[in-house]
Parts: structure tokens; C-alpha cells; sequence
């Protein structure tokens, strides 16, 4: 996951060329968080729609030809719990928040300074202590205890019967982090544990793309470039293959859900955000005509975003469409959200003299109980998203043991089971390593307490 700093009362008085607008002074972005509380809730309301609520099929499921369609049942409850269905854009909000952070440190470096060389061992141990001791714990629960709990949740009556644990070539991908490369792998453990694989490819290629390469080409270019590739990428395979008719028949689980070539133009859209921040740009990114109307209109750039989220969504009812498209929108929708939340419109920057300094914060966005709620399941969203897949297996097993109601008692259990089990691994597992990651290149512990990064 990624970070971002504690707030600090003077910093819009400083000048853009100021030092202390480097790597160890970033300004806290309180709405960062809330974008990781709404991934990761729309996340899990993923999963128990699709695992409690209609077990058998989601809101959209395919018939034997591969044709989307509204599944049975209460077609009433279908409709309503529908956006659900597509809670898994949550993954593709976390691209980009994770390509927002990651960038944000040294494009604002770059801005203050653009010769500073790139601390790369101090890059990569800082991802090691982030991302690797949580990730491994998590693993552990999904190599000894999940076999279990799995077991009880296959079984019509809840009972543990056959359970089968991860081969030794699973587990030996799983740790460094391989698993992505094979289809029997990709979504074997924790199923959840593919896109961690994904990320760690994301910042093996960012010293190379947006580092060494980006010294040369600018930021917007580079994600158009990323944005080509990705099209052509997802072009050879759609049109040299048949029409899936599952989600994992042919290569496309592995070569374009998956991999990190395919994606990489929706992490980019992150360090475009990182990059319009560290260079104090409005809302009008650009100076083309389009992007001036709708710098100094962020409601309707959310507007946007959403349409761009619901034509992803809608590529679902063509495979080949859906494989071309569906990503791609979804993490261009949420850059255009979070842009219009986190970068101020055209008119305030021209009020408020934005050249002059001023780092936007979107302060605004996480007052409110609701708000804040979700911005502090945000912090943990690490530790919930490794975890939350136990808690919810858990449940579907009582479920079939005890014939619990699905919305009234099995839901609501799961969110209180999930917050049983993450909230203390992540003060006892994560939250230790996150400040280890933050000590890294660090002068003292203190100088850390102070400046305190989101990590992704």
C-alpha cells in the first residue's frame, strides 16, 4: 500500500523551491485515506454479495455461451444489490492511489530539485518493510489456517471435512511473489494475494519507467505512452485468442488481469495526480480548451469519472469488450474523481495564487463522523484487504451450519468478525513494520514520528 504526510500548518506559506518541500515534509492528504476506506469497503461488499448474499451466481452471471445476464431469484434484490457486483473497481482505485503515492515523494523532489539523484536502496527497503513481513503473516493464515476454514465453507453443513492444503510449488511462487505468472496460482491461498503480486511488479518498473526514463519525458507523456501499450497489449490477446467464456479460460487471467504491462497505464494515472500536485497544477492539468472548461467544473469531472465506471461495467455484457476496456475505465474513472477531490478548480487556484505555493489537501473531504470512519479503515486497509477473504468463509460456513439469514445476521457478522481479525493484526503486525519502513533513510526515529507517509 502507499504514504503520504502528516498535516503541517506552514506548509502552503512555502515557496514550491523550497527544500523542505522534499521527501521528508510532505504534506498529510487527509482524503488519501478516505479513497483507501472506499476501496476497500466496496471491496468486501464484493465479496459478501457474491459469497453470502447470492452464493450462487452475482449480480450478473453468464449462461453456457458466455452472454451476460441478471441472475435468479429476487430479481427486485438483484437490482439493488447490482453495484456490488462491480465492488471489485475498489482493486483498480488502489492502482491508483498506489501510483499516486509512490510517485508523490519524488516528483516533489523533481520539482524542487530535478538533478537530486533517486535513493533506489532506499526505495526498494522501504517497499521490503512495508509490503513483505505483513504479506508473508497473511500468507501463514492462508497456508495453515484457511485450508480449514474452507473446508467448512464448501460443505453444505458447515463442517470441516476434506481439507487440502497449498501444494509446495504454490506456497514457493507465493512468497516471492510469482504466483501471478501461473494460472493454478494467481487466485490459489488468498485470492486476494494476485494484486499484491500485480503492485510488486508496478515498483520493479517505476525506477526504470518514471525514474530513469522520466527524467527525459514528461509525466502526461509517459502515461499516454503506457496508455498505447496497454490497448495494443490487451489487442493481441483478445484478437489472437477465442472468446472466453469464463473469467479464467485462456491466458487472459494471467497475461491481462494480472500482469503488470496490461496495467501499468492505470498505476501511471497515480503518478499523473503525484505529478500535478508536486508541480502545483489545478484542476486544468493541461491548457487545451476541454481540459479549462472542466478545470474550473469538478463536479461535473466527477461526472465523469462515474460514467466512465459504469461504461466499464457495461463492457461485461461483451467479452472482447470487456477484456479491451473494463480496467482501463474503471482506473480512469477514479483518477478523474480523485483529481477533481484533490486538486483544486481552475478558478480557486487562480484566487488563491496556487503558483505561489499552496499544496491542495482536500481537507474538506474527511470531515464527518461517516468520513472519518472511513478514512480510518483506510489506514488499515493493508491488513483488512490481506485478511478479510478468513473472516468471510468463516461466515458462509456458519451460514450452512446454522442457517443464518444472509442480510440480517451473516453479513453483518462478517464486518464484525473482519473487524476482530484485522484491526489487531494490523496494530501488532503491520503497523510496526509500517514504521520500520518510514525509519529507512531516516536520520533519527523522531524525524519519522514527524513525518509520517501513508503506504500503500
Amino acid at each position: 500500500m502507499t504514504d503520504v504526510t502528516s498535516p503541517r500548518s506552514d506548509v502552503a506559506a512555502r515557496p514550491a523551491s523550497s527544500p523542505s518541500t522534499s521527501s521528508r515534509s510532505l504534506p498529510r492528504v487527509p482524503a488519501i485515506d478516505l479513497f483507501r476506506g472506499i476501496a476497500i469497503l466496496v471491496v468486501i461488499l464484493y465479496h459478501i454479495n457474491g459469497n453470502i448474499i447470492f452464493p450462487q451466481g452475482w449480480g450478473l452471471v453468464r449462461g453456457a455461451d458466455g452472454a451476460a445476464h441478471i441472475g435468479g431469484g429476487s430479481m427486485v434484490l438483484r437490482f439493488l444489490l447490482l453495484p456490488f457486483h462491480f465492488g471489485r473497481v475498489g482493486v483498480n482505485l488502489f492502482f491508483v492511489i498506489s501510483g499516486l503515492c509512490i510517485h508523490l515523494r519524488f516528483a516533489f523532489i523533481q520539482a524542487a530539485a530535478p538533478a537530486t539523484a533517486f535513493p533506489l536502496k532506499t526505495f526498494f527497503a522501504r517497499r521490503f518493510f512495508r509490503i513483505y513481513p505483513v504479506y508473508w503473516t497473511a500468507l501463514g493464515f492462508g497456508i495453515f489456517v484457511a485450508p480449514f476454514i474452507y473446508s467448512a465453507a464448501a460443505s453444505p453443513t458447515g463442517h470441516v471435512e476434506t481439507v487440502t492444503f497449498p501444494t509446495l510449488a504454490s506456497i514457493a511462487s507465493h512468497v516471492v511473489m510469482l504466483h501471478g505468472f501461473f494460472k493454478t496460482q494467481i487466485m490459489d491461498i488468498l485470492r486476494v494475494l494476485w494484486s499484491i503480486a500485480t503492485e510488486e511488479q508496478f515498483y520493479l518498473l517505476y525506477p526504470l519507467v518514471f525514474v530513469a526514463i522520466g527524467r527525459r519525458v514528461s509525466v502526461p507523456r509517459l502515461v499516454v505512452v503506457l496508455l498505447c501499450v496497454s490497448v495494443v497489449w490487451r489487442a493481441i490477446f483478445v484478437f489472437s485468442n477465442p472468446v472466453p467464456l469464463t473469467f479464467s479460460d485462456g491466458p487472459f487471467l494471467v497475461w491481462v488481469f494480472g500482469f503488470s504491462i496490461a496495467r501499468y497505464y492505470e498505476w501511471s494515472l497515480g503518478a499523473l495526480l503525484a505529478w500535478a500536485m508536486a508541480n502545483r497544477r489545478s484542476l486544468a492539468i493541461f491548457s487545451s480548451r476541454p481540459t479549462v472548461f472542466l478545470g474550473s467544473r469538478p463536479w461535473l469531472v466527477r461526472l465523469l469519472g462515474v460514467g466512465l465506471i459504469l461504461v466499464g461495467a457495461a463492457s461485461l455484457l461483451n467479452l472482447r469488450v470487456k477484456w479491451m476496456i473494463e480496467d482501463p475505465c474503471y482506473s480512469t474513472g477514479w483518477f478523474l474523481i480523485m483529481a477533481a477531490t484533490l486538486l483544486p478548480s481552475a478558478a480557486k487556484a487562480h484566487a488563491s495564487g496556487l503558483g505561489s505555493g499552496a499544496i491542495p489537501r482536500a481537507v474538506g473531504a474527511c470531515r464527518g463522523w461517516a468520513f472519518r470512519r472511513l478514512s480510518n479503515l483506510g489506514r488499515r486497509s493493508y491488513s483488512v484487504y490481506l485478511l478479510h477473504e478468513i473472516p468471510l468463509m468463516a461466515v458462509v460456513a456458519l451460514m450452512h451450519r446454522f442457517h443464518l439469514p444472509p442480510i440480517a445476521v451473516a453479513a453483518p457478522l462478517m464486518g464484525l468478525l473482519t473487524w476482530m481479525c484485522c484491526y489487531p493484526f494490523y496494530r501488532y503486525v503491520e503497523a510496526p513494520f509500517e514504521r520500520r519502513s518510514k525509519a529507512v533513510g531516516s536520520r533519527s526515529g523522531r524525524e519519522v514520528a514527524d513525518r509520517v507517509v501513508n503506504v500503500a
